[in-house]
Order: structure tokens, then C-alpha cells, then sequence
């Protein structure tokens, strides 16, 4: 009798350190916590090159030529990137073209793409398209005078560091809808002064796709939809705007932050037209601990209903439910432990007790 009271003594008390460790699993992150907000590029002054698509803004573009000023333009950004190795600004007095699949690379320094001449003051604009004279007509192009496109469906790959400020991003969509896509390490920034537009006969506009370890800084919105698994942070007042709906981020699998670090949107956060009170996610990982710890207090039970002493032992179990209920209910871990401890004390004197009137009744 006395190997059976010691073995459920011990049944007992090695139920204790599972309910314990139950109950520390249920503290979780804060619900206003923040995540780290990854350093945004900045614009680098100099050096300053231009380039644009042929005469598109007057002057003959040549990769024989310096690309120094809007009269020396560079042609391609195969020619124009290698004169940046640390970083600098890319000035588009005409069209800004990428006419098929290219990889924008990683450079010593982040590159901003401009529609703005910092050297002359000069802010170079055209028109996106042109309407047609006769109603049912197809629109044809503007001058497109200080834009960026991308043709057809092809797809722009950020690599590097790459900053679109005060310029137009603009989808002709002839075959296809192009795609911006930041790749592993590359972080792209569209400033608040970037207008993202379509002509009138593109049913889509540009998509942004973010992969896995890339990271979008949007201070202006308009892209068609959003895509990848990576990083985007945007202001919140901007996120929270009728300019921002679900739709756009039904197929984006990553995270999104404001500025200060707080989660807008992510694995755990629910779309934003959801209410409040289901938006944290602390709050649906944290219910699946508290329910766990239940198991431990019904096994601890089970030990004491099979003692001679009932009467005496009824009171160990008031005590052990009390661990997994206090966690709950401020979510502490030392609370947990500190109650699972004085349970322990219970259970061992309950023990003694019994061994005790055994002895005697001997």
C-alpha cells in the first residue's frame, strides 16, 4: 500500500511541472507590439546621369555618349546603372523605358529614378495618352515625356536599392500587364509625389511583387494588386484610405507595417474591414494554450479519487485548478509557477498525512 500512495504522489507531482510549462506557454507577444522597420533608402545627391528612350525627349539617346546632361543622354540602363557603383540619381527628360525583362542590380548605393532635374530645376512632363477624335476609337500615346514604363507583360526585378520620386509610372499594357517585382535584399521606395496610371485601354494596372526578404516603402499607392511573401510598409493613414481595399492584397502572403512597426496586415492579422476586437493575433494563439492547460488539471484528479482518504485529499484538487486558470487571466508565467509550487506543497502534505494514519491504524 504504501509503494501505491508513494506512486501516486509522484504521478502527482510530475503532473505539476506540465501544467506549469502549460501555462507559461500561453504568454505571448503584446498586442501593440511592434516589428523592427527595416532602414528605408536615401536619395544620393550625385553623381547625376540621364537617360532616355531614343529622341523621345528631343536629343538622340547614345551609351557612347557621357550621360551628364539632358543634352548628352545615355540610351539603355545596361549603360546607364554600371556609371552609378555607389548609388547616385537617374534623371528621364523623355521616356523612361524598360523594353523587356530586366534586373535592376544591387550597387553600392541606393539609385533614384527622377522625372526632376536637380541640376537645372526642370521638371520634365508629358502626356500619357492621346483621346481618339471619332468615340469607339482606340486612344493612342501621348509624349509620355518623363515616365517610366515597362513594356508589355515583361517584369523589372529590384535587386538593389531603388527610390521612383516625382516622376509618372505608366502601364500602356499593348500585350500584357508589366509587373514591378522585388527580389531577395532588394528594397524599392515610391515617394508620396509618384503618380501610378494606366491609359485608358489597359484594363490592369502595374502589379508590385514583393518576394520573400524584399521590401516595398509605399508613401503612394495604385499599383492593380500586390503579390509575394516579403515585406511592404506604408504610412497608415495612407493604408487605411479609400485608395487601399483587400482586393488589392487578396494574393500578398507577406506582412505589412506602418512606419512605427505596427502590423497591418499579416499571417495572424485579419483584412482591415474586419472589427477590431479579431485583430489580434496574441489573442488567437494565446486560446489554444489556455485550453491545453486544462489536460494536466483533469490527470492530477484522477490520482486523488483513487486514494483511501477522500476527505482529506478533496482539497487538492481546488488548489490545482487554480494554476491554470490564474495565466489566463493576466497572462503571467510567474503566476503560473508560483501556484504550481504551492500545489506541489499540498499534494507532498496530503501524502505525509495519509502515509501518517497508515502507519498509525497499523
Amino acid at each position: 500500500m504504501k509503494k501505491k500512495i508513494l506512486s501516486l504522489a509522484i504521478a502527482a507531482l510530475m503532473a505539476l511541472p506540465l501544467a506549469i510549462f502549460a501555462s507559461a506557454a500561453t504568454v505571448t507577444a503584446d498586442a501593440g507590439a511592434k516589428m523592427e522597420v527595416p532602414t528605408e533608402p536615401q536619395t544620393i545627391s550625385t553623381p547625376v546621369y540621364y537617360v532616355s528612350y531614343q529622341k523621345t525627349s528631343g536629343v538622340q539617346s547614345s551609351d557612347t555618349n557621357a550621360g551628364t546632361s539632358a543634352d548628352t543622354l545615355l540610351a539603355t540602363w545596361g549603360g546607364t546603372l554600371p556609371m552609378l557603383p555607389s548609388g547616385g540619381t537617374v534623371v528621364i527628360p523623355g521616356k523612361g523605358y524598360v523594353g523587356t525583362s530586366y534586373t535592376f542590380p544591387m550597387l553600392g548605393g541606393p539609385v533614384t529614378i527622377t522625372a526632376f532635374d536637380p541640376q537645372t530645376n526642370t521638371k520634365y512632363e508629358g502626356t500619357a495618352e492621346v483621346a481618339p477624335d471619332v468615340e469607339g476609337d482606340a486612344y493612342k500615346n501621348g509624349t509620355q515625356i518623363g515616365m517610366f514604363m515597362i513594356y508589355a507583360d515583361c517584369v523589372m526585378t529590384i535587386e538593389g536599392e531603388y527610390i521612383f520620386d516625382d516622376i509618372t509610372l505608366l502601364e500602356r499594357n499593348q500585350a500584357g500587364t508589366s509587373k514591378i517585382s522585388v527580389g531577395l535584399g532588394g528594397k524599392l521606395v515610391i515617394k508620396d509625389n509618384v503618380q501610378i496610371v494606366k491609359m485608358t485601354d489597359a484594363p490592369e494596372n502595374i502589379i508590385l511583387n514583393v518576394d520573400m526578404g524584399g521590401c516595398a516603402f509605399l508613401h503612394a499607392v495604385g499599383f492593380e494588386k500586390y503579390t509575394g511573401t516579403g515585406t511592404i510598409v506604408i504610412d497608415k493613414a495612407l493604408y487605411e484610405s479609400d485608395a487601399v481595399t483587400d482586393e488589392q492584397f487578396a494574393e500578398f502572403y507577406g506582412t505589412v507595417i506602418d512606419t512605427e512597426g505596427n502590423v497591418l496586415r499579416g499571417k495572424f492579422v485579419p483584412t482591415k474591414d474586419e472589427p477590431a476586437e479579431t485583430t489580434a493575433a496574441p489573442v488567437e494563439t494565446t486560446e489554444a494554450p489556455v485550453a491545453t492547460t486544462e489536460a494536466p488539471a483533469e490527470t492530477t484528479a484522477a490520482p486523488v479519487e483513487t486514494t483511501e482518504a477522500p476527505a482529506a485529499t478533496t482539497k487538492a484538487p481546488a488548489a490545482t485548478t487554480a494554476a491554470p486558470t490564474a495565466p489566463a487571466a493576466d497572462g503571467g508565467a510567474n503566476v503560473g509557477v508560483i501556484v504550481g509550487i504551492i500545489a506541489a506543497v499540498v499534494v507532498v502534505a496530503v501524502v505525509v498525512v495519509v502515509i501518517v494514519k497508515k502507519k498509525k491504524a497499523e
